[in-house]
């Protein structure tokens, strides 16, 4: 029993350091402090999906604004079906200067 006590409390030590190495440095924004971020910068955004832009980008809108995320085709099927969707994006905001765009770069989606 002991045995296993101390086994559950070095799983639980670790997911717990876990969460927080993915958490770590990243800030929760609005999509328009977004435009003002540095390239590479992690971040956490909540809105809705409000339209597909073309392969993997979308348009996110929040309470401030619009921001474009692109997200990988593993959390979904057919684009459209993210229309409409509230989402939390966890990622890196990706600024372009040949085309002077910036976007999320999603590390990880969560549907709500």
């Amino acid at each position: 029993m002991k045995v296993l006590k101390t086994m559950l409390a070095t799983l639980l030590i670790g997911t717990t350091a876990m969460t927080a190495q993915a958490n770590y440095g990243t800030q929760t924004v609005q999509a328009a402090a977004v435009k003002t971020m540095m390239d590479d910068s992690h971040v956490s955004i909540t809105g809705k999906i409000v339209r597909v832009l073309g392969r993997e980008k979308f348009e996110l809108q929040d309470t401030s604004g619009k921001v474009i995320v692109e997200i990988d085709d593993d959390y979904y099927h057919n684009p459209q079906e993210l229309v409409g969707k509230n989402v939390t994006i966890t990622g890196e905001v990706d600024i372009s200067r040949k085309s002077n765009r910036v976007e999320i770069d999603a590390d990880f989606v969560q549907i709500h």
